[in-house]
């Protein structure tokens, strides 16, 4: 995985900091790698309260907590990632939302299992 996705977009520099990314997350992504053998790209990672906003993230993101990644694979369909991701302990427990207009998946660490499918 490339770690640079997880940085803020907005060039703040939020996620580059070891302390700003929940290494559970981290390592959930890991192991859909290595379960899946492909390479997951991080469209969205850590977002500061303001490129939160700017994009329309919800006012308590999980991004905003360092505790959330959208992925988009090249080789896997969103039904696949999402059966992968259910298959990551540090996922099942968490956030899992589908988002196939914008054809990526949501993954986070909240600590409370959710799951959502929007448009």
């Amino acid at each position: 995985m490339n770690r640079d996705g997880l940085v803020c977009q907005c060039g703040c520099g939020f996620g580059s900091a070891a302390n700003e990314v929940d290494p559970s997350l981290i390592e959930g992504i890991q192991q859909m790698e290595s379960q899946s053998g492909e390479s997951l790209t991080v469209t969205s990672g850590c977002r500061c309260t303001r490129h939160n906003r700017a994009v329309g993230g919800e006012p308590y993101s999980m991004h905003t907590y360092g505790k959330a990644a959208d992925l988009q694979s090249s080789n896997l369909t969103l039904t696949e990632l999402c059966s992968l991701a259910m298959q990551v302990p540090q996922f099942d427990g968490g956030g899992i939302g589908v988002y196939p207009k914008r054809n990526f998946l949501h993954v986070d660490v909240r600590g409370h299992r959710s799951r959502w499918t929007k448009e």
